[in-house]
């Protein structure tokens, strides 16, 4: 199923950017948020799997904090300036799609992509991606994010397991 995108600009220079990514990117839909800012990211929140919002950083978060549940079940969201200067990975990077969607708008618009992730910046394997990649199923967040910790710190981690795995 083809993720759903919605894009949110608040300016006239953030309509003009959205309008030619909307042209661009499958699978999107234009809410311009004048006047409305809250309520329509709270909507599109709900409704969307991906939130591209061309505004300041700073009225994203603070409008989003309150939603905020679990980086699993979150939408990606992704903040761009509304020149297209930069895609900024705001929430749910890895299994949201969020890392995935800035690299991806920001290529759309001759960008730079902004990840902040540790395991990205490092060049490391994201452990949550790889699993997924394997159609497997975390038992355990805390353990799994305590070994990231290792893998990202240390650059190498030992996996045992009954079943035969990739290397990382």
């Amino acid at each position: 199923m083809a993720s759903k995108t919605a894009i949110l600009p608040l300016t006239r220079g953030g309509r003009q950017l959205a309008d030619r990514l909307s042209r661009l990117l499958p699978c999107c839909t234009v809410f311009p948020c004048r006047g409305r800012v809250q309520q329509t990211l709270q909507q599109c929140w709900q409704e969307y799997d991906s939130l591209i919002c061309i505004m300041a950083t700073g009225i994203v978060v603070r409008t989003l904090a309150p939603l905020l549940t679990d980086k699993r079940r979150d939408p990606a969201v992704v903040v761009c300036d509304e020149r297209g200067r930069f895609a900024i990975s705001l929430l749910s990077g890895h299994l949201g799609g969020g890392n995935a969607l800035a690299e991806q708008v920001a290529g759309l618009l001759a960008g730079q992509a902004v990840i902040t992730t540790a395991s990205d910046v490092l060049g490391r394997t994201a452990l949550d991606l790889w699993a997924a990649d394997l159609g497997l199923a975390v038992a355990d967040q805390r353990s799994l994010t305590r070994v990231m910790g290792k893998l990202v710190n240390q650059g190498a981690v030992s996996l045992y397991s009954d079943y035969p795995l990739p290397e990382l």
